[in-house]
């Protein structure tokens, strides 16, 4: 967790360190070992190299989205209520940031409907199986391509 955090922090900020690790501390008490947990932030590891090769701080969503995916996924296993509130609040953490960064209200606004609709469909994607890492993996895979599709078209 600590070298997810670090990373995302040495190559994306602390805004990017700040939802990494924020959001990997609300499900650590899930995990017996560091090797479940850090499978958490795999792909989270994918948008921090692409933003490194691009620049493009937008790839900031897609990083969201899937951290906010995985706490549902994991938060989810106790309830589903349970699983819908830790993602809003990864999502809720995500819009704070956003508007100290001066997003505009309509910029903020498009992100969140975007936010609502990947997690939408990640959430149904993991539901409509057996509760798994590789599922798990996916449905974060799946939120956050949407994420970035839905910012970019």
């Amino acid at each position: 967790m600590a070298s997810i955090g670090a990373l995302s922090f040495l190559l994306g900020g602390w805004a990017w360190s700040l939802v990494a690790v924020l959001s990997l501390l609300s499900i650590v008490s899930f995990f017996e070992d560091a090797p479940k947990l850090a499978f958490s932030g795999l792909i989270s590891l994918f948008w921090l190299a692409a933003f490194l090769f691009t620049d493009d701080r937008r790839l900031f969503f897609p990083f969201t989205i899937q951290f906010a995916v995985q706490a549902f996924a994991v938060w989810s296993l106790r309830s589903k209520i349970l699983g819908a509130v830790a993602a809003t609040g990864v999502v809720a953490l995500f819009s704070v940031i956003r508007l100290i960064q001066s997003a505009t209200l309509i910029v903020l606004l498009v992100e969140l409907i975007v936010a609502g609709v990947a997690l939408w469909i990640a959430a149904e994607y993991y539901r409509r199986g057996e509760p798994s890492l590789k599922r798990r993996l996916v449905a974060g895979g799946i939120g956050s391509v949407l994420a970035f599709c839905g910012l970019v078209f």
